[in-house]
């Protein structure tokens, strides 16, 4: 109910700023010859408001129109194809990455800053925290969904480079980013978006957004509304993975293919197959040709033998898995302010997000040692860790009619019927409504204060689920609702059971945080002339406190589902309060001005953190400007991590320990840790900006330099193999007393883990203008990354990544990228690129010398064009993936698509156009 009462609210207001908006007497602006007055601006990374260039904060910026003419569609994909993510970006069709480090949260579009996970990175909206995505993601930290903010109510959106913990608090690690919204806007404007692929599969696109507001002497009302759609498609669909065999790919790539087929394949013993009657030896035994049958007799059955000889292309399990999900987003947000007098203004801010994202997975498996059943599913894990005997597993009983061995079957594998695939409906409704005051202190000091409550509503369906228990009973014919009916393990099962069989499951995350803010700057004293030199200003001062209460509540199906992630159900809360102060110190006007800032956090559950961070600007020549800091940042433990847990299903391994017996699955249990401590960030960077507009002008260089090095972080445990556990965890094998047979993996979080990050940002900027073409504007950055690296803390040493696969993505030593804007008359033109160079695809050192290769540097480009027309319209082409360039391939890494998903998402869906209509009343 909150959540539509912030909608209604919102509605209200765009309805009032449409009407406000067709009113002249609203409408203000009067000429004026007075002299223009520099007024004060505040940056990201800053709480003091500064006149001068030269401030120590490395600010990149982007505007609403540098993100609109790049031709990517969402906000989410502009950020992720900046040179500053390294590793995979956290795109939408994450559902599953190997190797070390990336986390996903599903139905969310997040940020993968220097390469460093989503948690080690702090979102802010108008610079402050909002609602986070309230599904952690799969190692259990918080994460900002770029979906829940409203596009095109975007006025700009800046980049500080180095760490913020001092100013801003958690998170601030490997940056912030500060999305600021608009906050005036006359008249209303009416923009419609329509998109589509030019080769299949066509994944149509669309969006309408309104945006409506009105100004006066003291009052200014905006409010937008924003619906968007975009189609799904399926990793088959594509010409590059029509099934999940790449072995024609070379060294590039495997067979993929799951053995656990539709019909079933079963694995009997020599006693077994002379009590079914069956002369041949024991072994695996399947339907002859792999097509599904309702009479399964032994005359159609076809003896494989081994293991290794089982066939694996009856049925492409893969295939029905999504690549590009599909998704809905409705997004509001409404800004009111008014102003009391000149010393005295209130504010008020609403922003809603409703989406829809929906994953497709292939039809649910089933291998009998790796279901258990006849036993609770919360209770199981406390038995097995005591050192209890695996609770039993399936068994096709002899009796089943569709049994035509008629003996127990204990040893087999199967899938469950093909037209029964697992959609996993997402819906996440987020909210902020924020209010406050400002005003002014005596001639020069202004304060501010705000409260705020957010809230985030995670709601997973999962369609096509089935219960161990209830796979038994159907195997037995005794299901419930379907008594007499038998699940057939080779072929279609009566519709009878089906129906009574499969359900919907269901999942949700609802997180509600409550903050209040205040915060006072302006200047102290004025500091002294040095050395002989101008007095340089005054030194400034900013200091404030807020309060956080951040809550989470989990309600997991706690069912014994097959082939399903279940989490506990929990609970948790926390409460921050937290004391800042910054100083401004022009120690030599133009030559020197430094920043020093302190925070102190006190949290409910772990205790205080103290923060600190000392930066500087100079200027010395207006030609060279240079800045530097070093700061201190850290990333808080998520509620999840502290109260949360769950059990799935790891890949199929062999036991080392155990090499008798045949690879199957095992449990992974993840259990709630409330001992951890907050990772620790420390941040150098240096950094400078070089002028050259005396030799040509209007162009100018840049160059950033970033050394950060994380300690005590988390382990990312959950996304390791069991190769990996047993090599560098074997601690964490949890083995049965007695037989020594491994009865989980235990992925529960703790420290212990340091990454290092060191790099290069350059940049080129150039202008110019002639007149018979128009005006043109080049931009260039890129991104060399010298050290993306780890440390487990396990004795084996720290390992680079850089120029090979590493941390969920490929880790390229070079990212880049360009545009070139062409202004003529009523005609925008902009030419964008996307490079990403050369890299080792070694699937995180699990290939061998021989067997990994090099992907070759590849290049995205986009274009758009966008005519101003008359009656204040507007009509924008774009082409995003203009020459419609394949991702590099690669058939080794899930979801088994043909190529990363996670470093090469950009290039997956094709070449892409669009067209955008626009009028402004």
């Amino acid at each position: 109910m909150k959540s539509i009462r912030l909608y209604q609210l919102s509605a209200c207001l765009l309805f009032n700023s449409i009407v406000f908006a067709q009113s002249p007497t609203l409408s203000t602006s009067t000429a004026s010859n007075e002299p223009v007055k520099l007024e004060a601006y505040s940056v990201t990374g800053s709480r003091i408001s500064k006149v001068q260039d030269a401030t120590p904060q490395p600010i990149v910026e982007y505007s609403g129109a540098d993100i609109a003419n790049s031709g990517y569609g969402s906000l989410g994909d502009f950020l992720q194809a900046q040179s500053f993510n390294s590793g995979g970006v956290g795109n939408l069709l994450q559902t599953s990455v190997t190797g070390v480090g990336l986390a996903f949260s599903r139905g969310a579009s997040s940020l993968n800053l220097r390469g460093l996970g989503a948690g080690n990175s702090l979102i802010l909206l108008n610079g402050r925290r909002t609602a986070n995505h309230a599904n952690p993601d799969s190692q259990g930290a918080t994460v900002f969904d770029l979906k829940s903010v409203p596009p095109e109510a975007i006025e700009r959106v800046e980049y500080l480079k180095d760490g913020a913990s001092a100013i801003y608090g958690s998170d601030a690690i490997t940056g912030v980013m500060n999305i600021i919204l608009k906050k005036k806007f006359q008249g209303v404007a009416v923009e419609t978006y329509l998109g589509r692929t030019d080769n299949p599969p066509l994944v149509l696109t669309k969006s309408v957004n309104v945006m409506a507001g009105a100004n006066n002497a003291k009052t200014s009302v905006l409010a937008s509304v924003t619906w968007f759609k975009q189609d799904g498609s399926l990793v088959t669909e594509y010409t590059r993975s029509p099934s999940q065999d790449f072995s024609s790919l070379g060294i590039r790539g495997k067979n993929n293919n799951s053995t656990q087929n539709f019909p079933g394949n079963v694995n009997l013993t020599a006693a077994q197959a002379t009590a079914a009657g069956l002369t041949t030896k024991a072994g695996y035994y399947s339907i002859t040709g792999g097509s599904p049958t309702t009479t399964p007799t032994l005359d159609k059955m076809s003896f494989f033998g081994p293991a290794a000889s089982i066939p694996s292309t009856n049925l492409n399990k893969g295939g029905a898995k999504s690549l590009f999900p599909a998704n809905e987003n409705w997004n509001v947000f409404s800004y009111l302010n008014h102003d009391f007098n000149d010393r005295l203004s209130g504010f008020l801010e609403i922003i809603g997000s409703k989406s829809h994202t929906e994953y497709v997975y292939g039809p649910t498996g089933a291998r009998d040692s790796t279901v258990e059943v006849s036993t609770s599913f919360l209770s199981s894990i406390p038995n097995n860790a005591q050192g209890g005997t695996k609770n039993p597993s399936l068994i096709i009983p002899a009796g089943n009619p569709f049994n035509p061995f008629k003996v127990n079957l204990t040893s087999f594998t199967m899938l469950s019927s093909p037209d029964q695939p697992r959609n996993f409906d997402v819906v996440s409704e987020a909210g902020t409504i924020l209010g406050g005051l400002k005003g002014k202190l005596g001639h020069e000091w202004t304060w501010e204060a705000s409260t705020s409550y957010s809230q985030d509503i995670y709601t997973q369906y999962q369609n096509g689920s089935m219960i161990a228990d209830d796979l038994q009973n159907a195997l037995n014919g005794t299901l419930p609702g379907a008594i007499g009916y038998y699940y057939n393990p080779f072929g279609p099962s009566p519709d009878q059971l089906v129906s009574k069989l499969y359900f919907k499951s269901l999942n949700s995350y609802k997180s509600y945080g409550y903050a209040a803010d205040f915060s006072a700057a302006g200047p102290l004293v004025k500091m002294p002339a040095l050395f002989g030199a101008s007095k340089p200003g005054d030194i400034s001062l900013a200091v404030g406190a807020e309060y956080h209460k951040d809550e989470i509540v989990a309600r997991h199906d706690t069912s014994n589902l097959i082939a399903t992630n279940n989490g506990f159900p929990f609970y948790g809360v926390r409460t921050v309060n937290s004391q800042f102060i910054e100083f401004d110190v022009p120690v030599l006007k133009q030559y020197l001005e430094l920043q020093l800032a302190g925070r102190r956090e006190n949290y409910s559950d772990f205790g205080s953190t103290n923060k600190m961070k000392l930066a500087f600007g100079s200027q010395w020549t207006k030609y060279f400007k240079v800045r530097g800091s070093y700061s201190e940042s850290f990333k808080a433990p998520g509620l999840s991590q502290l109260y949360g847990g769950g059990k799935s299903g790891s890949d199929p391994t062999l036991d080392p320990e155990n090499p008798s017996l045949p690879s199957q699955k095992y449990f992974k249990v993840v259990r709630a840790n409330p001992a951890l401590k907050p990772q620790q960030g420390q941040i150098y960077y240096l950094g400078g900006v070089i002028d050259a507009g005396k030799i040509i002008p209007n162009l100018s260089f840049s160059i950033d330099y970033i050394d950060l090095k994380i300690s005590d972080a988390i382990v990312p445990i959950s996304t390791f193999t069991p190769e990996q556990f047993f090599k560098y965890f074997p601690n964490l094998v949890v083995r049965n007393s007695t037989n020594n047979q491994i009865m989980y993996f235990d992925m529960t979080p703790f420290n212990g883990v340091a990454y290092y990050y060191k790099g290069y940002d350059l940049g080129v900027d150039y202008m110019f203008k002639t007149e018979s073409l128009g005006r043109f504007k080049f931009s260039a950055q890129a991104t060399r990354v010298m050290v993306l690296a780890s440390n487990p803390g396990i004795g084996t040493g720290t390992q680079n990544f850089v120029g090979r696969y590493g941390f969920g993505g490929e880790v390229q030593k070079w990212t880049g990228n360009a545009s070139l804007g062409w202004i003529y008359g009523k005609f925008n033109s902009t030419l964008s690129a996307l490079v990403k160079g050369q890299c080792l695809e070694d699937a995180s050192g699990t290939l061998a010398a021989n067997t990994a290769w090099y992907i070759n540097p590849i290049a995205l480009f986009n274009a758009t064009t966008t005519y101003q027309g008359p009656w204040n319209t507007s009509i924008t082409l774009a082409c995003n993936n203009l020459l419609g360039t394949e991702p590099p391939p690669d058939g080794y890494l899930r979801p088994y698509a043909g190529f990363d998903v996670a470093s090469y998402g950009a290039w997956g869906m094709g070449r892409f156009i669009s067209i955008k209509l626009k009028k402004k009343f």
